[in-house]
Order: structure tokens, then sequence, then C-alpha cells
């Protein structure tokens, strides 16, 4: 898959995320759970120490764990209000970016500085569940990082996530 054509899917991707627009099979489907029972974009501003308010729109670099093979990774990330919605693409050297895996994520970032929601890899399949924690320094909103803290279902390789550009 060339750039160009891992570009528009990540487009598209990253807008039916935002819409509530994928087909079932394209994400993965909390147990028990309908339509009703998801919790809705409330306005949950996240502040730093210092009174900023975080926003985690931007593109992010993913890195894996440093005892394990890297998986170096792009993902486009999307918060409105308390939803947050990313595309994760495959960077790996000498490949077009979203060749190797292309990864999509639903959830909710809640006041407490944590992210849930759920993921799911294509082509493999991989999906489940993850609690992602907000790591906000003190006195600069550029070093804000996210770290896996949990997961269910298949594994998830992406353990950090720093922001690479610091305009949003």
């Amino acid at each position: 898959m060339g750039k160009a054509a891992a570009a528009v899917i990540a487009v598209a991707l990253l807008a039916a995320c935002t819409t509530g627009s994928l087909p079932p099979s394209a994400g993965p489907t909390p147990p028990n759970s309908t339509s009703e029972a998801q919790p809705q974009c409330e306005d949950v501003p996240l502040r730093a120490l210092d009174g900023q308010i975080v926003f985690l729109t931007g593109r992010w670099t993913g890195s894996g764990d440093p005892n394990a093979v890297p998986r170096p990774s792009v993902f486009f990330v999307r918060q409105t209000n308390s939803c947050v919605v990313w595309v994760g693409l495959s960077a790996e050297e000498g490949e077009a970016l979203g060749e190797s895996w292309i990864e999509t994520f639903s959830g909710h970032v809640r006041s407490d500085f944590t992210i849930v929601g759920f993921w799911d890899e294509l082509p493999d399949g991989g999906r489940g569940a993850i609690t992602v924690r907000v790591d906000v320094p003190a006195d600069s909103m550029s070093e804000v990082v996210l770290r896996l803290r949990d997961s269910t279902g298949d594994v998830h390789f992406i353990k950090r996530w720093v922001r690479e550009d610091t305009s949003n």
C-alpha cells in the first residue's frame, strides 16, 4: 500500500470513528453493550497543574516495550470534548506508512487523566479494550505522554505515545 493510499484510509477511518459510522465488523464491540450505553462526548476538560487545558488532537509517535521488538508507528489522534479516536499506522523503515498494520481506536478521556476504549488492528484482527494514562508535566504542554496502563483481549504492542506536533 502506498503512502497516499494509507493516508486516504487513515482519514476515512478517522472520520468514520468520529461520526460513529463504522460497520460492526470494523471495530470491537464491548460485551453486552448497546448504543444507548455508550457515553456521550461530554465536556471534560483536562487541566495541567499550571491551569492549561490539555488537548490531545495531533500527530503522535508510538513505541513498544523497550525490551521487545520495536514497532515504529504514527498515530493521528482526534479529541472532541471527552471523545478520543485515533488511527495508528505502522511506520517501519523501508515500508510505506500503514503497510504492515493499521489500528483504529475509539474511547473517552476521563477527568482522572485516563483514556478508556477499544482498539482494532487490521489486517491481523487483533482487538481489545485498553486504558491509557495521560501524563502531563506541570510545566510543559509539549511533553504530554500517553502510556498504556492496562489491556484486555489481544496484546496491545504500543506502550507509549509521544506527541510529534505541539501546535494543538
